[in-house]
């Protein structure tokens, strides 16, 4: 430590000693049931591999432009704009064609009991 951080380094050292005793005395206790009430449901590899089968056979049943503005707003994560941006289109144009195509899935899915 150099000699002009002294300070700085004691000022350090105080915040967390502070930090940790407040910690010690509101610690948050985590039951069993309130962990399980959080954990997310995962696949086995096979029903993931089927179901991401199922979703890339609705998909090719869209228009192709439907299908690019779907693809690139939710499984890219592209937001309207970008994704407007990116295929060379009017901003309503993406968000009717994703309303479009989102609807169309929706009731494939639910043709094939997949929806409740």
């Amino acid at each position: 430590m150099r000699h002009d951080d002294a300070l700085a380094y004691a000022r350090r050292i105080l915040v967390n000693a502070s930090v940790d005793a407040w910690r010690k005395r509101h610690g948050e206790v985590v039951s069993d049931e309130a962990v399980a009430a959080h954990e997310p449901v995962v696949a086995s590899g096979f029903e993931q591999v089927e179901e991401h089968d199922r979703v890339g056979r609705m998909l090719a049943t869209l228009p192709p432009q439907q299908r690019r503005v779907v693809v690139l707003r939710y499984y890219a994560d592209l937001s309207e704009r970008e994704v407007a941006d990116q295929l060379g289109l009017s901003l309503g144009t993406v968000k009717s064609n994703a309303a479009r195509g989102v609807a169309s899935l929706r009731a494939r899915y639910a043709e094939e009991g997949l929806l409740s």
